[in-house]
């Protein structure tokens, strides 16, 4: 199991049951968390629904599957059921869900219009499709640092060269109002950390999952890479210093 995943559905927890919140995400409804990961957003779901509502989460990464199926039986969440499913080749039944749920989908895959289109055909008519994106504006140390803003750059230019956009978050207000949905609203939430918060650290546990891919881009060469690393590694060990995270834009509207 990727161990990052897992940290970042925690991390963001919070704003996904605040979110739902405000929709509001109510007893009964049928739901799917497409790109569950590890936990996405099943537990907030699955407590608001209630025992006669559902939830279905669906990822393609068969690793990511099983730690889902092991988070929902160790939290009890009796409603929610775990598929291994791909959103773009997979058949599913359509106009059947009052919520569908994607976070951190369009800013790794760049397939806006057909990930929309598959979303939108999930959803029944009055349901709500509710999209979560990075927005890295915010992404820095306090105080800032050259050196962390330096391999934040190498990380979005590695998602812009593999077709996606890390800051997805900054266009999905405006995808949703023109895909003709109704109602249309968003929120956003960054997070202060500090004290050698494992979060701080995301750059970094980016870089080395994507290592092979910044290399052979020519984005920078692997000395300077592990250079830079070690750089952002000593910076955020450090107790006065703190991150604020990219913003998680969360954008939502009705069919």
């Amino acid at each position: 199991m990727n161990p990052i995943l897992r940290l970042q559905a925690q991390v963001w927890e919070e704003d996904a049951a605040a979110l739902f919140d405000q929709i509001p995400v109510k007893p009964g409804w049928e739901c799917i968390d497409v790109g569950c990961g590890v936990m996405g957003v099943l537990r907030p779901l699955s407590e608001r629904v209630g025992e006669g509502g559902r939830v279905l989460g669906v990822d393609a990464d068969a690793a990511s599957i099983k730690a889902a199926e092991q988070f929902v039986s160790d939290n009890g969440l009796t409603n929610v059921r775990i598929k291994q499913a791909d959103i773009f080749s997979d058949d599913f039944p359509g106009e059947v869900y009052d919520l569908v749920h994607l976070r951190f989908m369009f800013a790794p895959l760049g397939r806006d219009d057909e990930l929309l289109a598959r979303a939108l055909a999930l959803l029944r008519p009055g349901g709500v499709l509710v999209v979560e994106e990075p927005d890295g504006s915010s992404w820095n140390t306090t105080p800032p640092h050259p050196a962390f803003e330096e391999l934040k750059s190498v990380i979005l230019d590695s998602f812009r060269r593999d077709g996606g956009d890390f800051n997805a978050g900054q266009r999905i207000y405006r995808m949703l109002a023109r895909a003709g949905l109704q109602n249309v609203a968003m929120r956003a939430a960054v997070r202060a950390l500090t004290n050698g918060h494992p979060y701080m650290r995301l750059p970094l546990q980016f870089a080395e999952t994507m290592r092979e891919r910044i290399v052979a881009a020519n984005l920078v060469g692997e000395e300077e890479l592990d250079a830079l690393m070690a750089t952002v590694d000593n910076i955020v060990s450090k107790p006065d210093t703190g991150v604020l995270t990219f913003a998680l834009v969360q954008a939502w509207g009705w069919k």
